[in-house]
Parts: structure tokens; sequence; C-alpha cells
């Protein structure tokens, strides 16, 4: 049904749908405007082994390739966790193209990111499923842009949005609670509503992301 999915742009993005997730590729930032999917517990465990093998997605304009990162003091952040995708092997493969990855600083990667993961998958087995929806905060301060790449054309985000949503049933009937996140390159993080995300994640021409 999926929930995960937030509104389409319509302008400004590409939209691939892989095996476990779907992405909103930006090709003017060259970094995805949102990934979203769900996690099954059932899928988080299987026989695909993680690759670390990032590679650009196929028939997809300005993806960068794993190259782009190299030397740039910034990790190849996984929005759709490799962790996500142990039950198949395509889905573990496509876990690495660049269409689902965004410049983070070790100290988000590493830490606070790598924490928010586990807990979403902890969520997933204690409620069954959970839809996940995140990605940059994309704002074109032109004199504070920091971007990577030979090029100097892919953006560097200052601040990362998760949104996480479970269904609930009360008197058999399904209800829906959210929980929303902002974390930063600097490893802090903060939880918010869905409705500030929303705010949030606005450009400054008003282009929602």
């Amino acid at each position: 049904n999926k929930m995960e999915l937030p509104s389409f742009i319509g302008k400004g993005e590409d939209i691939k749908h892989y095996t476990n997730y779907s992405v909103s590729f930006n090709p003017k930032f060259r970094i995805p405007n949102w990934v979203a999917w769900e996690i099954v517990p059932e899928e988080l465990e299987g026989p695909a082994v993680r690759l670390n093998e990032f590679k650009k997605a196929p028939l997809v304009d300005k993806c960068p390739s794993h190259e782009d990162y190299t030397n740039s003091g910034y990790q190849r952040g996984h929005m759709c966790p490799a962790s996500d995708n142990k039950w198949d092997y395509k889905a573990m493969e496509e876990s690495f193209y660049m269409t689902n990855v965004c410049p983070q600083t070790g100290e988000l990667n590493d830490k606070k990111w790598k924490t928010l993961e586990e807990r979403c998958q902890a969520w997933a087995r204690l409620y069954g499923k959970v839809y996940i929806v995140c990605g940059p905060i994309i704002k074109d301060y032109s004199k504070s842009r920091v971007d990577i790449g030979p090029n100097k054309d892919i953006y560097v985000p200052n601040e990362f949005f998760k949104a996480i949503l479970r269904e609930k049933v009360v008197n058999n009937q399904i209800h829906y609670e959210a929980i929303g996140y902002i974390l930063s390159q600097k490893g802090t993080w903060r939880m918010c509503t869905v409705k500030e995300i929303e705010f949030f994640v606005l450009d400054m021409d008003g282009t929602v992301y």
C-alpha cells in the first residue's frame, strides 16, 4: 500500500522504485530528496551479506559514482541501510546504489544515524512493521554551501530527517503513530513531529523536498 511514500514533488526529482525502497533523486544537488521503505521483521535476516560495493544507479542522470566521494572528508551514508536488506541479494545490491547515499560525517554516520537505524529495526521486531522516509534537509544558501566531488556539485546537507510510522490496533481498529527526528552532521539529534519535518524540508524557493 506504499504507506511510506511522501507526496511526489513533480519537478526536481527522478523517482525510482527498487526491490526494497523507493527514492526521489535530485539531479540538481546529486543526492536523494528522500528515500522510503518499510521494515518487516522477517526481512531483517537472510542470506545476503553486506557488499560494501557502492556504484552508480542505472538510468539515473547525474547519479554520483563511488569515486566522487573519495578523499572528500565525508562518508557514503546509506539512507535505507544495508542491514534492512539481508533478505534478498538484489535488494542488498541496490542498497549500495549511489541514489541511496548522502555525504555524512563519521560523527553522524557511525553514531546517531546507526543508532537510529538499529532503533527502527527494534521497533519492527516489536510492532511487526514500520514505515520509514528519510533524507537530507536541503537549503541552497549559496554563501554557506559545501559541495564535494571533482566538479564540486554534490551538495552536503547540514541536517537530515527521518520519519517513522507504525500501525497500532485498538479495539479491532487500525490507528497510526508517528515520530520524527532531525539529525545534524555534528552528530546531534532531537525528536520532533512529522509536521515539523514537513516545515523543515522546504527549500528556499518554496519547493517541498
